[in-house]
């Protein structure tokens, strides 16, 4: 039974209905409460609630997103997109937090990398940050990436006032 509710919220939240998707995983949820995708769903339906509309929904995304991390400790995007939600509210240090957290689990997501990067950046965290570059640097990225990274590492290495080459970076 659950799962014709979580069905119909995946079709809501493919409308764009996040209200009703919500509705719809939080009745999926009333039976099936430790169904981490659920919560994950859910937090999701609230999270683009969030970013549309309704900024309160930003507390009930994090709640679902750390549910779902609870009821599958070993998933790496509940914290991906908790770092995103807390990125989102300008909570770098948190961000950066859940975008670690993400990386163990996952640490060949170049976006997480990136995402890490930015959060360690904003929270004036520039040693992790230039040792998140340094890391990058050392992977094969796509040319647009490998772009990106250049820029982010001039800003890193300016704030660090070091006078590096990118290459050094």
């Amino acid at each position: 039974e659950w799962k014709v509710f979580a069905t119909e919220g995946q079709k809501f939240l493919e409308r764009g209905e996040f209200d009703l998707a919500s509705k719809s995983f939080n009745d999926a949820l009333k039976r099936n409460i430790t169904n981490a995708k659920l919560q994950a769903l859910n937090g999701i339906a609230y999270h683009l609630s969030a970013r549309e509309k309704d900024f309160s929904n930003f507390a009930l995304a994090e709640q679902g997103y750390k549910l779902s991390a609870k009821f599958d400790p070993a998933n790496w995007e509940p914290h991906y997109l908790l770092g995103l939600v807390n990125i989102q509210q300008k909570k770098y240090n948190s961000a950066k937090l859940k975008f670690i957290q993400a990386v163990v689990r996952n640490p060949k997501s170049e976006k997480i990398w990136f995402h890490l990067l930015a959060a360690a950046y904003y929270s004036m965290d520039f040693d992790l940050a230039g040792r998140v570059a340094k890391f990058l640097l050392k992977q094969k990225l796509k040319e647009i990436a490998a772009t990106e990274l250049n820029r982010s590492c001039a800003l890193i290495f300016a704030a660090l006032n070091k006078e590096r080459q990118l290459g050094e970076c």
